[in-house]
């Protein structure tokens, strides 16, 4: 026990060093964390639109689908539930979709590190984008198709 209380004061006192710094990363250019679903929402929410949400299902009281009552929103999850339309895999979207059919949108917010092969479910999902398209989350980058989510939370594929 007296060992373990050393090691647990000694971790705390390492990290006392990074307390009062500040960090240095400059906030993003075109929306923050916070702002992802009103973003979404502005950019989206237009008739006409196909918005596909990935993990759909409510669980922490989060419920995107009045956000996109304008547009032609579906809501996708594991297990049914308020506020899924469709049940299934993300690994095999298109079983549930024919691989011609497109959304305009398709995120998903903390779901990807649920996954058991979250690239392999980048990839079902980019079949259902249009040609142009940007993905992004922690690790990804805006250029067209291409993408890495090791540890993503949200995950967004978009028309530009």
């Amino acid at each position: 026990m007296k060992g373990e209380n050393r090691r647990k004061i000694k971790a705390f006192v390492d990290t006392l060093p990074f307390m009062r710094k500040r960090h240095r990363i400059a906030p993003p250019k075109l929306v923050g964390h916070s702002q992802w679903a009103d973003f979404l929402e502005r950019e989206f929410n237009k008739p006409g639109m196909r918005v596909l949400e990935i993990g759909s299902r409510v669980v922490t009281g989060a419920n995107h689908r009045s956000r996109f009552a304008q547009a032609d929103y579906v809501g996708f999850d594991f297990y049914p539930g308020e506020n899924v339309d469709v049940v299934g895999d993300a690994h095999r979207l298109t079983e549930y979709f024919p691989t011609g059919e497109k959304f305009d949108l398709i995120f998903a917010s903390a779901v990807f590190e649920h996954l058991h092969m979250p690239w392999v479910a980048a990839m079902s999902l980019s079949r259902h984008t249009f040609p142009i398209s940007r993905m992004s989350g922690p690790g990804t980058s805006t250029s067209s198709r291409t993408w890495a989510c090791g540890r993503c939370s949200t995950l967004v594929l978009a028309t530009t």
